[in-house]
């Protein structure tokens, strides 16, 4: 299966912006982690853009269509003028097709993983990466930027993986595919498990998620130094 991910905006288009953050760079992010992990699981990926580039919204869906991709997901963030309002939400062109038990697990994965209000999935017929795409299609409203509460999170990068991850996995389960992961603490040996919870506990690392999916990467200079000067 082939996705094409499309990372909302882009170059001169800044899409909505709020509480410092620019959505074109929320979806770049997020677009690039999805990626990752659906290349991870087995799947074909290629994206609109890697970059800070703008393409309109046909440009879009013909790049989508040319690619011959499977699937097309779209990642967007929200903004209205009040600020109170939050959450996320998946759109699709219309109910009742292929689209909606796709649309439908991702969006109770992204709410199971972020905690974030449940909007639901909706339809937009108007939206031409929806309209002009030849193969199902959704796209991703990722929070309000506009909203102080989704924004802080939006802004995290460790927010950002997990909800790739949630992203990933609906997709997997529209295609029947197993998203049981092993527990990486189980896969590094004793004495490195004991120190790794030691961190923790001693709350020299503070961000437990993000660093239990590195446990199996290599660690640079930076993050051995770094970790050494929390220490001291």
């Amino acid at each position: 299966m082939r996705i094409h991910i499309n990372a909302g905006h882009g170059g001169k288009d800044p899409g909505a912006c709020g509480n410092g953050l620019k959505e074109k760079d929320i979806t770049l992010t997020t677009a690039l982690l999805l990626g990752s992990e659906l290349t991870r699981k087995g799947f074909e990926v290629s994206y609109t853009r890697v970059s800070d580039t703008y393409f309109s919204p046909y440009e879009i869906a013909d790049r989508a269509n040319n690619d011959n991709s499977d699937l097309f997901i779209s990642i967007h963030t929200n903004s209205v003028a009040d600020i109170s309002v939050s959450g996320i939400e998946t759109l699709i062109y219309k109910k009742g097709g292929k689209e909606d038990q796709l649309a439908d697990n991702i969006q109770k994965e992204l709410i199971k993983t972020t905690g974030f209000k449940d909007r639901g999935v909706k339809e937009r017929p108007d939206l031409i990466v929806l309209n002009s795409t030849k193969m199902s299609a959704v796209l991703i409203e990722l929070g309000f930027i506009s909203c102080v509460s989704d924004s802080f999170k939006l802004k995290k990068q460790s927010f950002l993986q997990s909800a790739a991850e949630a992203i990933c996995k609906g997709v997997c389960q529209y295609y029947g595919i197993d998203t049981k992961e092993s527990n990486p603490l189980d896969n590094i040996p004793d004495w490195q498990r004991t120190g790794f919870e030691n961190l923790v506990s001693g709350n020299v690392i503070t961000d437990k998620d993000y660093w239990v999916n590195k446990l199996n990467d290599g660690i640079t200079v930076g993050e051995v130094l770094g970790l050494l000067g929390n220490m001291l």
